[in-house]
């Protein structure tokens, strides 16, 4: 469906839990929370109301590497509550959100971030929904954490008429530290959510990763077929499906490279379809970047 659409830049999906090593990097620049901030996940945040903010874990008492790791929920609602929405929208302000990504492509287009609401709305940002970003801003934001939260806007290597906008993220060594560990477990430590991806059954990539998976779900995509001009819930559902992602970069120490990688409409969890193509597309970058 709209095969010419430039995706990477013209194109608005919500994160789903891509989004949590920078809501984590937040809540722990701000003193919102440590290292040892631990919160307890009973498959759900509210005793009482088991049907509503949910996690797809039951994981107990959790701390924010291993929230990370496999991707809790309910740590994070409780982390977007901490930051608040204009919180929140700050810290995706200053990873560049709020404006088109940079490359001054055709068609570029500025994030979609909630201004106000409730804490239920920062519960929602705080994994990645209720907001919209390109694939470029969120391969620039695991960029930002891989340059220990310097944020640098894209150029294209061919075209550098446009200045780059530098700033610096107001974050903390050791933020960095534990966000950069957490997206290592990920990948590297059984129980992270793209470990069966990267390093079981494989030819090793010779090569480490740090990433975060993400499952966003979406509304149904729809065509308009009563011809009144407009798309509404009448019309006839086309797709439906999760945004499946899978963000990071490589290597660990000294990183080269920063991607993002998300399918369209798919049943499958980010890990199951978008990890292994991030993998692939690390494997690829080998020859080119990594020493």
């Amino acid at each position: 469906m709209l095969p010419m659409r430039h995706r990477a830049v013209t194109q608005l999906y919500p994160p789903g839990s891509s989004i949590k090593p920078l809501v984590a990097l937040a809540g722990l620049s701000e003193g919102k929370i440590t290292a040892g901030t631990s919160f307890t996940c009973h498959g759900y945040m509210i005793p009482g109301l088991p049907l509503k903010w949910r996690c797809l874990g039951l994981h107990n008492a959790i701390e924010v590497v291993r929230a990370i790791k496999v991707s809790c929920n309910v740590f994070f609602y409780h982390v977007g509550e901490l930051l608040g929405v204009r919180g929140l929208r700050g810290w995706f302000d200053q990873a560049g959100f709020l404006q088109p990504p940079g490359t001054h492509l055709p068609d570029e287009r500025a994030g979609r971030v909630p201004s106000q609401g409730t804490y239920g709305t920062a519960r929602l940002m705080g994994i990645g929904q209720s907001i919209g970003v390109t694939p470029l801003h969120m391969a620039n934001a695991a960029a930002t954490i891989a340059r220990d939260g310097v944020f640098l806007s894209p150029r294209i290597v061919l075209d550098d008429r446009f200045p780059q906008v530098s700033h610096n993220l107001p974050v903390t060594a050791e933020a960095l530290r534990t966000v950069k560990q957490a997206m290592f477990e990920v990948v590297s430590e059984r129980g992270g959510t793209a470990y069966t991806i990267f390093r079981q059954g494989e030819q090793p990539l010779g090569v480490t990763v740090c990433g975060k998976t993400g499952t966003a779900q979406s509304t149904p995509q729809r065509i308009d077929t009563n011809g009144d001009g407009r798309i509404d819930a009448r019309d006839q559902i086309v797709r439906e499906g999760n945004m499946a992602w899978f963000i990071g970069f490589a290597p660990r120490e000294k990183p080269e490279i920063a991607f993002a990688v998300v399918v369209e409409y798919r049943p499958e969890h980010g890990n199951l379809i978008a990890g292994p193509i991030a993998r692939e597309l690390v494997r690829a970058a080998r020859a080119f970047y990594i020493p």
